[in-house]
């Protein structure tokens, strides 16, 4: 139950009351539940006070009831107590043809004639690529069709319609995206809801993900625009290190932002050309590789020592032309392997077979 009144200054405004608010509105609402068949039903009464002393005072019902798994039936009546000459009666089935796709028909009777309307819609899935569409037409005191569909690209959202009405036509055309000049780059990306992000992975074609989901890919600036982040809410962006040339390295594939609402943030993943790296295989005198697990200090270097995985293969940075390999076997044996290292631009140097003597 639920009552207001208007304010006497809200009711100074020009002489057509559609400009001002009603003077008191008043509404009383029950609803059933119908068990076990899973169907509602619903009484309302709704009383409505215009400045100009005129009353309005409705009752209505309406019942909605699960026929199938995906079919909606509904059923609503109104009538005017004040106004006998104003009634209504709408009654409908609503379907659900599986992932986005929903199909109504529906009639109805008033004051006005009868009428009817069906329609089929596929929805927007928010994500690039989605295609969405809708037909609806309608018979009666106002005949009308229409027709309109959408496609969500990288770079804006485009969308199209005809509408048919009253003997007229008309078609309608409109693109909705964002421009973002940020990061030392420009951007042209879908509209931005609250926050965005720009993330910067130094190399092209690297996919980046916001919590687990595709985004896009970097472009040839190693630069992307994430549009779709939750201001003053954690957001973790990823980005797939399997996307990066092999001479490239990133420490860390995931990092958690939380911007401002209304504002971005840029996201670099320091994502850096490593030219001092190849994978050597070591094998002691007889050709076998080396023990998984067993531990190798190159150069004497300083930090943790390289581990060495199966196949006696370990993937090692900081090399030199020249290099020397101290392996330290089980029962505090060790053997020595030297190597020379030569950088190979774009790609992962594999020294192959190394003998620890």
């Amino acid at each position: 139950m639920t009552s207001r009144n208007a304010h006497p200054d809200w009711l100074v405004g020009p002489p057509d009351e559609s400009y001002r608010p009603p003077r008191e509105l008043a509404r009383v609402s029950l609803g059933l539940p119908l068990l076990p068949w899973g169907g509602s039903l619903n009484f309302n009464y709704t009383r409505v006070e215009q400045y100009t002393g005129r009353n309005e005072n409705t009752v209505g019902s309406s019942y909605s009831q699960n026929l199938f798994k995906a079919v909606n039936l509904f059923v609503t009546v109104y009538a005017d107590l004040t106004d006998r000459r104003r009634y209504g009666i709408f009654a409908g089935i609503s379907m659900s043809l599986g992932y986005r796709r929903h199909a109504s028909l529906g009639g109805r009777v008033d004051d006005d004639g009868p009428s009817g309307s069906v329609s089929f819609t596929q929805s927007d899935n928010g994500e690039v690529g989605s295609i969405s569409y809708a037909l609806r037409a309608e018979a009666g005191e106002r005949d009308y069709q229409e027709a309109w569909a959408a496609y969500r690209s990288p770079i804006a959202r485009f969308q199209g319609s005809v509408r048919h009405d009253d003997g007229r036509m008309r078609a309608t055309a409109q693109m909705d995206g964002t421009i973002v000049g940020a990061g030392g780059g420009v951007f042209f990306a879908d509209r931005v809801q609250d926050s965005f992000a720009i993330v910067k992975t130094n190399a092209p074609g690297v996919m980046v993900m916001r919590e687990n989901r595709d985004v896009g890919r970097s472009n040839k600036d190693g630069a992307v625009l994430v549009t779709d982040l939750s201001g003053y809410n954690s957001n973790r962006i990823s980005i797939d290190p399997s996307d990066l040339p092999l001479d490239m390295d990133v420490t860390e594939a995931g990092k958690v932002v939380v911007p401002r609402s209304g504002a971005g943030v840029v996201v670099d993943f320091s994502v850096r050309r490593v030219s001092d790296a190849a994978i050597v295989a070591f094998v002691d005198t007889a050709g076998k590789p080396i023990p998984a697990g067993t531990q190798a200090v190159v150069n004497g270097q300083d930090g943790s020592p390289v581990l060495i995985g199966y196949g006696g293969e370990a993937f090692i940075s900081g090399l030199q032309s020249h290099n020397t390999a101290i392996v330290m076997l089980k029962g505090g044996l060790t053997c020595e392997a030297s190597f020379d290292f030569a950088p190979a631009a774009g790609q992962q140097v594999n020294l192959g077979e190394v003998v620890c003597r």
